[in-house]
C-alpha cells in the first residue's frame, strides 16, 4: 500500500485509465484496416518493393479485385452450405476463415522470394483445390440460399415415393406359395409341350393335360386350396388372385386411396408427409421444417439442381446456374491471373535483391539534387 497520499493519488489514477474518443476512434478504424485486409487483398502484398513500375502496380491492382471478389463471391454462395453443416457461429466464422485463408495462398503464390519455390508450389496447389472445391458447391449452394422451400418439399416427394415404392413392394403371405405353383405350371405345360406330336386320344397326353388345367367338366368347379388334386396351372392362377386381394387389403388397411387423395387435394408435399407419415418426417425435418442434418440438406440440394438440370427444366434453375457460372469464372480467372501475374517480368523484378542493389547504386552516385 502506498504511504505517501500523492502516491495514493497516482496509484488511483493507474487503476482508472480512461480511454479518450480519438483513442477509442483510433483502435476502431485500424480494427476495421485489419479486417479489411483479411478479406480484401491488397494490391501491395502482390509485389515486392524493390521495382514497381506503374504498369506493375495497375496490374497488381487488377489481380487483387479479381482474386478478393472471386473468395468473397464464394464465400457467399457456401455460407448457407456452412451454416447448415456447423450452424449460424461456427459455419460463419469457418467461411470467413476460408475466405483468409485462400487470400493468403493467392498471395504468397506471387511472392517471387529466393527459397520459396517449393511452398509457392504448395500454395497453388491449395489455392486452386479450395477454388475447384467452391466451384463445385457453388451452384448447390445457391439452390440451398434461394430455394430453401423447394429443397424441402423435394425431400418430402422423396419420402412420399419410397412410402409409395414399399407399398406397391408390399409381398402378401401367399407369396411363396404363388411362386411355386407358378413354377409347378410351368413344368406342367413342358411337358404337355413334348407330347403335342401324339394322338389326343393318346392316355399319356390326356393324363397330362388334365394334371396340368384339369378335366373339361372342372373348368366351372368352385376348388378350395387346401384341396389335393387341384390342377396345377389352375392352383397358380387361384393363388395369384389371393395375393391380388391381399395386396389390396393392404391398401385398404393403409387407407391408400385416401391418401392419394389427400394428397392432390393439399397439393403440399412436405404438410402431406408431416401429417400422414410423422415417423419418417421426423427422421430428416424438425418441428420448424427445417432439415435437421446439413448434410442432408446438401445432398437433397444436390440432387434437386443436378436433376432439373438433366430433364431441362433451365428455368428452375437459372439463378443458380448463373451465380455459379460467375463463381466458376471468377475462380477460373483468380487462378489464371495469380499465376501469370507471378511469372510477369515486372513481378519478378519487384522481388529482385539484384535490382534493389542496382537502383540504390545509381541513387548514389547520382547524390542529392542541387537546390
Amino acid at each position: 500500500m502506498p504511504t505517501n497520499p500523492s502516491d495514493g493519488d497516482k496509484y488511483g489514477q493507474g487503476k482508472n485509465i480512461k480511454l479518450s474518443p480519438q483513442l477509442v476512434l483510433s483502435l476502431m478504424i485500424n480494427g476495421l484496416r485489419w479486417s479489411r485486409d483479411l478479406v480484401w487483398v491488397p494490391s501491395k502484398d502482390l509485389h515486392g518493393t524493390a521495382y514497381v513500375s506503374p504498369e506493375l502496380k495497375s496490374n497488381a491492382k487488377l489481380a487483387a479485385v479479381v482474386l478478393s471478389l472471386a473468395n468473397i463471391l464464394d464465400a457467399f454462395l457456401s455460407q448457407e452450405i456452412l451454416v447448415a453443416a456447423a450452424g449460424p457461429i461456427f459455419g460463419t466464422c469457418l467461411n470467413f476463415g476460408l475466405v483468409v485463408i485462400k487470400n493468403a495462398l493467392g498471395t504468397l503464390v506471387v511472392r517471387k522470394r529466393e527459397g520459396t519455390r517449393g511452398t509457392r508450389i504448395v500454395c497453388l496447389c491449395g489455392f486452386s483445390s479450395l477454388n475447384l472445391i467452391s466451384c463445385l458447391v457453388s451452384a448447390p449452394g445457391t439452390e440451398m440460399m434461394l430455394n430453401k422451400s423447394g429443397i424441402a418439399q423435394f425431400k418430402a416427394q422423396q419420402i412420399f415415393l419410397v412410402v409409395e415404392d414399399n407399398a406397391a413392394r408390399f409381398q402378401p403371405p401367399s407369396t411363396t406359395k404363388y411362386q411355386e405353383a407358378v413354377k409347378e405350371c410351368d413344368t406342367a405345360k413342358a411337358d404337355l409341350n413334348r407330347l403335342d406330336g401324339l394322338p389326343t386320344t393318346d392316355p399319356n397326353r390326356d393324363a397330362a393335360y388334365v394334371r396340368t388345367y384339369g378335366m373339361h367338366r372342372e373348368r366351372t368347379q368352385k376348388w378350395n386350396l387346401e384341396e389335393s388334386g387341384i390342377p396345377r396351372c389352375v392352383r397358380s392362377q387361384m393363388l395369384l388372385e389371393k395375393v391380388e386381394q391381399e395386396k389390396q387389403q393392404h391398401k385398404v388397411a393403409l387407407d391408400w386411396d385416401n391418401k392419394l387423395l389427400k394428397r392432390s387435394q393439399i397439393s403440399n408435399d412436405l404438410m402431406f408427409v408431416r401429417q400422414e407419415f410423422p415417423n419418417q418426417y421426423a427422421l430428416y425435418f424438425d418441428n420448424n421444417e427445417n432439415f435437421k442434418s446439413g448434410v442432408e440438406a446438401f445432398s437433397t440440394a444436390n440432387f434437386s439442381f443436378f436433376g432439373k438440370l438433366s430433364k431441362g427444366d433451365f428455368a428452375g434453375v437459372a439463378l443458380s446456374l448463373l451465380l455459379g457460372g460467375i463463381s466458376i469464372s471468377t475462380s477460373i480467372a483468380a487462378c489464371f491471373l495469380v499465376v501469370t501475374f507471378a511469372n510477369s517480368r515486372d513481378a519478378k523484378m519487384s522481388h529482385s535483391e539484384a535490382a534493389k542493389m542496382e537502383i540504390h547504386r545509381i541513387l548514389h552516385e547520382r547524390g542529392p539534387n542541387p537546390d
